[in-house]
């Protein structure tokens, strides 16, 4: 047997269980593409459209701040609901490589205006993307937040130099109309394709003080699948916190958010959740409160050996009051769920917290990321017993008192 091409194609193929966003695919001979970093753009190869959509035009330029969203449409007039994210880098320039044509491009980013221009370029050809972009608190937080390393972290603060004594600020100025609609995107399985917080691979102090719950309303063509199973047109986006050390998420107020139910997996465990700390040390959860629709926090690391130090203080864990079967039958909650809290690690110190989810908290005895056997041993309260005004201080921040109003911490 051998392998034959195609005698004609698409860019996206059948269902295989995995998926991808953010991949650009071009080419300039029948039966070979070239996959680059870029926008998921469906569109007929080979045989499958007059032309093709043979050859490649190029997209470049620089970006400031570095972290700020691009998104492509196919046309020349920006539509929310075929539009596709291109990644940026930590780097501020951008290049992509797509079929040639006529596209509307946008650059976002909270608390700027955004930018949108229009280019066509012919195969071999190249456009110049410049994307100067100027702060403006007016805009609000109309896209999410994310901070791929240390030196990004400004760009979405309101002040601060990353130190214990003054962390960056993370920004918390919602926009009137919430997060644009392009970020209400997803992908195989209504598995969410963007967080509405990311902070990853940071060691700098970051402050998440009474954060914006960045709430999205699902763009039109979802309508259908989400109405099928039940649920709602509106969500609210996880907080990520990813490899990154001194993040502290504090006096939030009513984190929540649902998940499809398929999103879980077979076993039920996947990394979904509210707010995930995935392979964080001496990050911090503290004073908020949480409305389980599913899973409300994952404490997960890659290494089970490797010292985590996080600690989940003065929390308050309830069932949502939106979960019946009757409202939300496709929310994976209403089978079994809500959690309070996963621990898939060892060396977190949990106390003094208000549970009172359907199930509280687990701590299964495997690794997340490998699947392996792990023992997954935190700690669930204070080694000693300490009167509710004995004061903890962690990444600047004062823990005292106790959640039911006792006269000891814990619990």
């Amino acid at each position: 047997s051998s392998y034959a091409n195609p005698l004609s194609a698409w860019n996206l193929g059948s269902e295989t269980g995995e998926t991808s966003e953010g991949i650009a695919v071009s080419y300039t001979s029948p039966g070979t593409v070239q996959l680059n970093t870029g926008p998921s753009i469906p569109q007929p190869l080979w045989n499958s459209t007059p032309g093709g959509n043979i050859g490649q035009a190029t997209f470049s330029g620089s970006l400031s701040p570095s972290n700020a969203f691009i998104f492509f449409t196919p046309g020349s007039h920006f539509d929310v609901n075929n539009a596709s994210w291109a990644p940026t880098q930590t780097a501020s320039t951008v290049s992509y490589v797509l079929p040639p044509g006529t596209y509307t491009v946008d650059a976002m980013m909270s608390d700027y205006t955004p930018i949108q221009t229009t280019a066509t370029v012919a195969s071999g050809g190249h456009a110049a993307l410049n994307f100067a972009m100027q702060q403006n608190s007016a805009e609000g937080v109309y896209a999410p937040l994310f901070a791929w390393n240390n030196a990004q972290l400004a760009a979405i603060s309101t002040g601060g130099a990353g130190t214990v004594a003054a962390p960056y600020t993370i920004v918390n100025n919602p926009a009137p109309g919430g997060l644009n609609a392009v970020f209400g995107q997803f992908n195989d399985y209504l598995y969410p394709v963007f967080p509405g917080v990311l902070v990853a691979d940071t060691t700098a102090y970051v402050s998440l003080n009474n954060p914006s719950l960045l709430g999205v309303t699902y763009q039109s063509g979802y309508s259908a699948a989400l109405q099928f199973y039940g649920l709602p047109l509106t969500n609210n986006l996880q907080f990520q916190i990813v490899d990154a050390s001194h993040v502290s998420i504090w006096n939030a107020r009513g984190i929540s958010g649902w998940f499809f139910l398929d999103d879980y997996g077979p076993t039920g465990f996947l990394p979904l959740a509210n707010v995930v700390i995935w392979g964080g040390t001496q990050d911090l959860v503290g004073g908020s409160t949480f409305a389980s629709q599913g899973s409300s926090l994952v404490l997960a690391g890659v290494n089970a050996s490797a010292p985590t130090g996080n600690i989940v203080w003065g929390n308050t864990f309830v069932d949502s009051a939106a979960l019946t079967p009757t409202m939300y039958p496709g929310n994976g909650a209403v089978n079994g769920r809500p959690f309070g809290i996963f621990a898939f690690e060892s060396g977190d110190l949990i106390y003094n917290n208000w549970v009172g989810t359907t199930i509280t908290a687990y701590a299964p005895n495997y690794n997340m990321f490998f699947g392996s056997p792990q023992l997954n041993a935190e700690n669930w309260n204070l080694s000693l017993v300490e009167p509710a005004s004995h004061v903890m201080i962690f990444n600047g921040y004062s823990l005292t008192g106790s959640i039911v109003g006792g006269a000891w911490q814990g619990g």
